[in-house]
């Protein structure tokens, strides 16, 4: 794999990948891998190559891809709870009025 000039300059690029890619549920190592990314100097290179690779799993940027995936689908989708009331007709009485 090519290396990207701004890989180079990354911070974790000493770290183990495995970091970069924890369980959903592993918010310690989500966390570990965000501490990492906050004192890179091309966390934007880095969140913006993910995105146009459209990287489905792992911590890019600073960025818990997987997590602002779900945000996405949630900000786009329809509200659930909203509850619909059916039309109603007027009564025979209240229509004579």
């Amino acid at each position: 794999m090519r290396q990207l000039n701004w890989q180079a300059r990354a911070v974790c690029r000493d770290e183990d990948p495995e970091l970069f890619f924890p369980d959903p549920s592993d918010t310690v190592t989500a966390r570990a891998a965000q501490t990492v990314c906050a004192k890179c100097p091309v966390r934007p290179q880095c969140r913006a190559a993910a995105s146009t690779r459209r990287e489905p799993y792992g911590i890019w940027g600073g960025v818990n891809r997987e997590l602002d995936a779900d945000r996405r689908r949630a900000a786009s989708s329809p509200p659930t709870n909203e509850i619909s009331t059916p039309p109603t007709t007027p009564t025979t009485a209240e229509a004579a009025q």
